[in-house]
Parts: structure tokens; sequence; C-alpha cells
């Protein structure tokens, strides 16, 4: 029983031939490669790579965000100036009954007997109406300001501020401005000419 045991023993020895030192000093069998992993620094460094790029890329999509509802509130403002644009297309410049015996609401007029484009004038919709003059409910966060001035039929860029030609005088030719706020603050502006038919 001894001899085998012996033989045994003898097996299991460790051969120091077998193996050699590298540079680093860590032990290898001869033609053995050994793959190193990551050093703490080496991972430390990636780990901060990969957390600034993610923070800038949290950035990125804030901006993004931002833009985009940004985007999505003046394409609201335009078509809600839009609805006005579309409602005042068919009415004339001038009462029907009174011609252009005054500018601006005839008495007792109200926004569902408007008949003539300077009714609207001085005009604020807070929730804003749509071109069939019913109150959008769901937009109560924009309101719609409407300003009518007389413009000059040869000067179409004159009367900017509404100051140049007194409202009581027909000239044949009104700028329709509307402009659309958001919770206080403008989103869109849009403005037309309209001329007597």
């Amino acid at each position: 029983m001894e001899d085998s045991r012996s033989k045994i023993i003898s097996r299991t020895r460790f051969d120091c031939r077998s193996f050699q030192f590298d540079i680093q000093g860590v032990k290898r069998r001869k033609g053995q490669n050994i793959t190193r992993g990551f050093s703490l620094v080496e991972a430390a460094m990636a780990i901060a790579i990969v957390g600034v790029s993610f923070v800038a890329l949290m950035q990125l999509w804030a901006v993004c965000t931002q833009q985009n509802r940004i985007a999505s509130d003046v394409t609201t403002a335009f078509m809600l100036a839009e609805q006005i644009q579309e409602l005042t297309a068919p009415l004339p410049l001038n009462d029907p009954a009174t011609g252009f015996m005054g500018f601006g609401t005839e008495l007792a007029e109200t926004i569902d007997t408007f008949d003539d484009i300077d009714d609207f004038d001085g005009q604020t919709f807070s929730p804003p109406i749509d071109a069939a003059r019913q109150p959008l409910l769901e937009l109560s966060a924009y309101t719609q300001r409407v300003t009518v001035v007389p413009v000059n039929g040869t000067d179409l860029d004159g009367n900017l501020n509404g100051l140049a030609i007194s409202k009581s005088t027909y000239t044949g030719a009104m700028r329709v401005t509307v402009s659309i706020e958001r919770d206080g603050r403008e989103a869109a502006r849009l403005s037309w000419i309209r001329v007597d038919r």
C-alpha cells in the first residue's frame, strides 16, 4: 500500500520547471497567456466617462422636450389665429345695416351677432373661440386678442400702430391682427389685410 501512496504523492508533486514568472510576478505555465482584467483605475475612468455622457444626454433630453413644448405652443397659437381669420373671411368690412357709420361693436352686439370685421376690434377671447364662434374650453390657457385698424389701400404697410389713420376714416382696407397669448406670454401674432369687396 505504501507503494501506491508514494506513486500518488509523486504524481501530485509540483513541478516548478513548468512554471515561469512574468514581469508583474504572476505565475503562469509555459506557453499559457494570462488575460488581464480591468484595473480599478480603468474601471473608475470608464464609469466617469459613462456618467458624464449620461448627464449630457439628460440635458439634451430636457432641451429637446422644452423645444418640443414651445413648438407645440406656437403651432396651437397659429391655429387659433387662423380660426379668427376663417371666422372673419366671409364678413364685410362695414356693418350691413348701417354702413360705415361707426367703428367697432354696435350697441347690444355680442360675439354671436358680430356681422362685420370692425366688430372684432379690441375683442379678447379667453377661452379662445373657433371659426364657428364656439369656445374652445380645452385650450383655456390661450387668449385671442384682436385688433382691427384701417389702412390706406396704396400703402398697406402704413398705420401699423393704428394711430396714423383714424378708425372713423373709411379707406376700403383694414388690417386685422390677432395676438395669441399662452399664460400671459405672446406665443404668436398673425396679421392680414382685408379689402372691401
